[in-house]
């Protein structure tokens, strides 16, 4: 008795197209994953030629003035100038213990905004530290929900575009001692990093 030809066809379908769903799943998923990255990782992320480098380098400086000329003290730079950061004290960006940006915070975060020329040009990485004070449970969950409320706020003031990624990292590097409020102080601090994204270089150098 001969099988319906039909048959091995369905079977043929039902195998070919989760395959076929699976692989587009994997297509999707190949977009990096940028939360799942250290924040090492997120400043090493990037390789460039010399010729990639000579490119970039100069329109990070660029960055790197604009940010100066708002914040003349807290503007630094790592890899070669090719990572552009700015550190602000917790008090200027937040009011007491609070996860939320005070009025002066928001006025901050628009003024660093408000120097990057595309919001594609970079990745910003905002890592948010304070001082040994309280348990590390309460720290870290303090640092987590500024990072997150500060990577609100730049989404909003930057478009969907933008990828903003959030650190609370608690008080796990610290900068001064603790025993002092000097030192305490200069430990509640906010990183914000600009890296280099991979559209910008692109653009860079096919000029």
């Amino acid at each position: 008795m001969r099988r319906p030809l039909f048959l091995p066809l369905i079977l043929l379908l039902l195998i070919l197209f989760p395959l076929s769903a699976a692989a587009r799943g994997g297509k999707r998923s190949s977009a990096p994953d940028w939360r799942a990255l250290s924040r090492g990782e997120q400043i090493a992320s990037f390789t460039l030629t010399p010729r990639s480098k000579s490119l970039v380098r100069p329109y990070m400086q660029e960055e790197a003035d604009r940010l100066a000329a708002v914040f003349p003290t807290e503007v630094t730079t790592l890899r070669d100038s090719l990572v552009v950061g700015v550190t602000l004290p917790s008090y200027r960006l937040f009011a007491g213990n609070d996860t939320l940006p005070s009025e002066e915070g928001v006025h901050l975060l628009q003024a660093v905004a408000e120097s990057i020329p595309g919001s594609n040009d970079f990745r910003l990485v905002v890592a948010v530290h304070t001082a040994d004070v309280g348990s590390v449970e309460y720290m870290t969950r303090l640092t987590r929900q500024r990072a997150e409320a500060l990577a609100q706020c730049f989404q909003g003031l930057l478009d969907e575009a933008a990828v903003v990624v959030p650190y609370g990292l608690g008080a796990t590097e610290p900068i001064a001692s603790n025993r002092t409020y000097k030192g305490r102080d200069a430990n509640r601090r906010v990183e914000l990093w600009l890296v280099p994204s991979s559209a910008l270089i692109s653009r860079l150098t096919k000029r």
